[in-house]
């Protein structure tokens, strides 16, 4: 029972106690008091007929059977119980009580019996007022309570149900009565209404065949806060107006909730709940002319109904504001030639399945085009609007145009459902429809409070100023990203608050962005179903307190370009998925919680991070400017940017960590030395592992494999050692770039779409035992010297071995077998030392050069190729002491290649199909030896090439000649 309510029963009861007082003083001196019993003959009218005006009789427990004529003013029957005292009518066709007396009280009975029409359990007849009619229980009549032309009575908590033949309560002609908290049910029509003024309050009526209230050509009624449910229709006025419906509940009727027909004019609906009814919520209509007008409905609710959530029907003129009609079929639907001249703003029409509003003519008269869906500054709220919001103020950009309705239109749609002008700025007072227009006001100036009211806000904001902007105190305040590709809410000013909100729908951008701010505080938020939920970028000294970051994407994003970036004050009490953020600044000999949801370490010593699985964040791990530590047994996985990163820190141990499924890299290095890194995972991300500037690391038995650019790349990082890891199926193996005097020895770096190992512009380096097959380039280097490549196996590749631009490097003991193309290859290169190496069964040649000089190429095998060694355009190398037999085309072949020293060289059983050809430009090269077999290819094959040096080879056995060339 409500306030209100309660408050009226004790005026009642108050009422009750003041008439018997004074009946007791002023009208009979010693008014008396009787005692009835059940008995024979008729015991409670025995005693009404002995009593005079002002006695009180107590009818005790028991049955009575008669029909009871009140017929004395100020009695007072006072029963023991509706539960335990039965008055049944001794005959159907009288009243069981009839009252013709006024100021009589009746209560605690339990009245029944009265069946035939038009008989009543208790009756009040012509002219009688002030009576009170209280806790009594009246069923199996034909009506329960009738007042008859009867005003200012009073009933209290009476149960009126099972009158099958007509009603629970009914007022004829009846006046200035106040109904309060009265069960009115399961009857034909719960209480029926004709007359003025009466006030009905908290009465429930349900599960009646008709109407749960109906009034009939009464005027000045107030209706509120009863509950009508379950009834073939719930509240109806018909004929009836100036009425005040407030804060009823009209749900779960078989027809409508609300209905006004036939002339209900100027009715006032206000806080009404007409929900779930099987027709509409809110229907007005006229079925005969004149229409219903000049009817305001403010405030109510009308959502999941069958058909309509409100129904405008032959209605004129009436007012329609801030009401909530979502989830029927339509949201609001006017009908009918004559339903004109009605305003419509403020309200909310959202996830209706047909039409969220809907404005329909009769035939093809157009006069209902005189509806206005906006007030000429603000409309409504449309669910299915798709326009925009670019300034923020809460007003769309566009127009909606109204269904069916041949140019209706409203002009200012609503972003969000009206709840009011929620958005105040507490220091100016200005409120505002929209935050972003509380923003921008003129008058809202750096160290202003925004407060914002509970509802529904879709726009992308912008912070520019230093405000703090809070929830009003609902706790159910939701900013949804107007534009789901940009953030909720762009933070570009320093010392900003946010606080109280449920911020999301950023599908491509972020829920809150803090971008290069500082000291701003983000406290008590929800950050959910957003790209990234919170993302300091660039920012300082934020403190992020109590938020709870859940089913984004990535949940908590920091990035940062300097130390003072990473120095935020962010406390477990901010969550990610249910797991606590642990940020820790300055500590030291600590071990991290194994519930952690994030971990960023920042300028500590000591600190252990194990047995954690880390996922859908920036990061999983991150350590800045952190010495002596350790990350062990850790699954970093689906991370924005990173699995772990580790940024100018120091001494660190990264043991047995899954990083795999990142968005850039698995396991990231910036600034960081004498790192170690082994057994660790890092698959399927951009890149698997990534040094920049790191140097003296170790990486040894790690598999960065299937990654999407690099499995392991270094960058300006110098001596650092990797050992047997693998780096297989990525686009590059392993990549080396600006970096030197590094060592990568027992290493798988396979199957990759472009090159095994890729160095570039990096010197010094060591690269053996390393097993590079299946790749484009097995091993390539770029402009990169003073290497040494020893004891590679670099097979079934399309090139095997590849130097650009590259010098003084030493290639010795490798196996460079089985490749589509060259097996060793000297583009531009100079002074690098080829020995000792095996490149048999390439597609084209063992060893390719062009355009290089002073190479130094012996003891190497290069057979069963396309042509064993080819220089073109080379010069001033030396090529001694090479086998390069058994090949299809030539053994050794110089072209346009000048001044180079073939010594001790073998070159047999060479073969090709082109025939001995003889070139006048190889006049001053020196044979010393002689013809070889009778078949076409040529052991050594000089084209274009002069003053070149042959000593001591053997070229036997060959197609075509042992050598070739003009003057041979």
């Amino acid at each position: 029972m409500s306030r209100s309510v309660a408050a009226l029963v004790a005026a009642a009861v108050l009422g009750i106690l003041a008439v018997v007082v004074c009946a007791g003083v002023g009208v009979a001196a010693g008014a008396a008091t009787w005692d009835v019993h059940p008995g024979e003959g008729t015991p409670i009218q025995d005693a009404i007929d002995g009593a005079e005006p002002g006695d009180t009789i107590y009818v005790h427990e028991g049955t009575y059977v008669e029909n009871v004529a009140v017929d004395k003013e100020r009695l007072t029957l006072i029963g023991d119980g509706s539960d335990v005292v039965t008055v049944r009518a001794k005959s159907p066709y009288f009243q069981v009580f009839e009252v013709t007396m006024d100021y009589v009280n009746i209560s605690g009975l339990a009245v029944t019996g009265a069946t035939k029409y038009p008989k009543a359990g208790i009756y009040l007849g012509s002219n009688v007022n002030h009576c009170n009619i209280l806790h009594n229980t009246v069923s199996n009549n034909c009506y329960g309570i009738y007042l008859q032309d009867s005003c200012n009575n009073v009933l209290i908590d009476n149960h009126c149900s099972s009158n099958n033949g007509g009603g629970g309560i009914i007022l004829e002609d009846s006046s200035n009565n106040r109904l309060v908290s009265n069960i009115a049910s399961d009857n034909w029509q719960g209480i029926i209404l004709s007359g003025n003024n009466n006030t009905l309050m908290d009465n429930r009526c349900s599960n009646n065949n008709w109407y749960g209230i109906c009034t009939y050509d009464s005027c000045n009624n107030t209706l509120t806060e009863n509950t009508v449910s379950n009834n073939k229709n719930g509240i109806n006025l018909r004929l009836s107006s100036n009425n005040i419906l407030n804060k009823n509940n009209c749900s779960n009727n078989n027809v409508d909730g609300i209905e006004l027909d036939d002339s209900s004019n100027n009715n006032t609906l206000t806080s009404n709940i007409a929900n779930l009814n099987e027709y509409c919520g809110i229907h007005l209509y006229s079925y005969k002319y004149p229409s219903t007008k000049y009817n305001t409905l403010t405030n109510n609710t009308a959502n999941l109904n069958g058909e309509y959530g409100i129904h405008l029907d032959s209605s004129v003129g009436n007012v329609v504001v801030n009401n909530t009609a979502n989830s029927n079929r339509d949201g609001i639907h006017i009908d009918h030639v004559s339903s004109t001249n009605n305003t419509i703003h403020h309200n909310s029409f959202a996830d209706n399945t047909q039409y969220n509003a809907y404005d329909c003519c009769h035939d093809h008269d157009y006069r209902h085009r005189t509806n206005a869906w906006d007030d000429g500054t603000e409309g409504n709220y449309y669910s299915d609007y798709t326009g925009t919001d670019a300034d923020g103020n809460g007003i769309g950009d566009i127009l909606y145009s109204i269904p069916r309705s041949d140019g209706n239109v409203d002009n200012h749609p609503l972003m969000q459902a009206w709840n009011g002008y929620q958005v105040r700025n507490s220091d100016t007072g200005r409120t505002f429809l929209g935050i972003q227009a509380a923003i921008d006001d003129s008058n809202t100036d750096d160290g202003h409070t925004i407060t914002i009211g509970a509802g529904v806000y879709r726009l992308n904001v912008n912070v520019n100023k230093r405000l703090t902007m809070v929830d009003a105190g609902s706790g159910m305040v939701t900013v949804i990203a107007g534009q789901p590709d940009d953030h909720v809410f762009d933070v570009t000013a320093n010392y900003v608050n946010i606080s109280g909100f449920t911020v999301t729908g950023a599908g491509s951008g972020m829920g809150i962005y803090l971008n290069g701010t500082d000291h701003c505080s983000i406290s008590n938020n929800i950050m959910s179903n957003n790209e990234y939920g919170v993302c300091l970028d660039t920012s300082k000294s934020d403190t992020l307190t109590n938020n709870i970051l859940s089913e984004n994407t990535y949940n908590f994003v920091i990035r940062a370009s300097s130390p003072s970036e990473y120095v935020h004050n962010i406390d477990t009490s901010n969550t990610v998925d249910g797991k606590p953020i642990y940020y820790w600044v300055d500590q030291r000999d600590k071990i991290i919680p194994g519930n952690a949801g994030y971990v960023g370490v920042v300028n500590s010593t000591n600190i252990t991070v194990r047995d954690l699985t880390l996922t859908r964040n920036g990061g999983g791990v991150l350590f800045a400017y952190t010495e002596h530590s350790t990350i062990r047994d850790v699954t970093v996985n689906s991370n924005k940017d990173y699995g772990t990163y580790l940024l100018f820190s120091s001494n660190i141990t990264l043991a047995n960590i899954n990083a795999s499924s990142n968005g850039n890299c698995g396991i990231y290095l910036e600034g960081s030395d004498n790192i170690t890194l082994m057994e660790n995972t890092a698959n399927s991300n951009n890149r698997g592992i990534y040094m920049l500037s790191s140097n003296n690391n170790a990486l040894a038995d790690t598999d960065a494999s299937s990654n999407e650019d690099c499995g392991i790349h270094l960058e300006n990082s110098n001596s650092n050692t990797l050992t047997g890891n693998t780096a297989n199926r990525n686009r590059h193996g392993i990549c080396l770039n600006s970096s030197s005097n590094n060592v990568l020895a027992g290493t798988n770096a396979s199957s990759n779409e472009d090159c095994g190992v890729h160095l570039w512009d990096s010197d010094h380096s060591i690269l053996q035992d390393i097993t590079a097959n299946g790749n484009l380039y097995g091993v390539y280097l770029n402009s990169s010297n003073d290497s040494a490549l020893r004891n590679n196996n670099v097979s079934n590749n399309n090139y095997g071995i590849n130097l650009y631009f590259s010098g003084n490097n030493t290639l010795s003991g490798n196996i460079i077998c089985l490749n589509d193309q060259c097996g060793i290859t000297l583009d531009e290169s100079g002074n690098s030392t080829v020995t000792n190496n095996m490149a048999n069964s390439n597609g084209d040649y063992g060893l390719y050069m062009s355009s290089s000089s002073s190479n130094t190429i012996t003891g190497n095998t290069m057979g069963s190729n396309d042509c064993g060694i080819y220089l073109n355009s080379s010069s001033d190398n030396t090529i001694a002491n090479n086998n390069a037999s058994s090949n299809v085309d030539h053994g050794i072949h110089l072209c346009y290649s000048s001044n180079n020293k073939l010594t001790g060289n073998i070159a047999n059983r060479n073969d090709d199909d082109t025939g001995h050809q003889g070139h006048s430009n190889c006049d001053w090269n020196h044979w010393f030896a002689g013809d070889g077999g009778s078949g076409y290819g040529y052991g050594i094959r000089l084209v274009n090439s002069n003053s070149n040096t042959l000593t001591g080879n053997t070229a036997n056995l060959n197609g075509g000649s042992g050598g070739g060339g003009g003057g041979g």
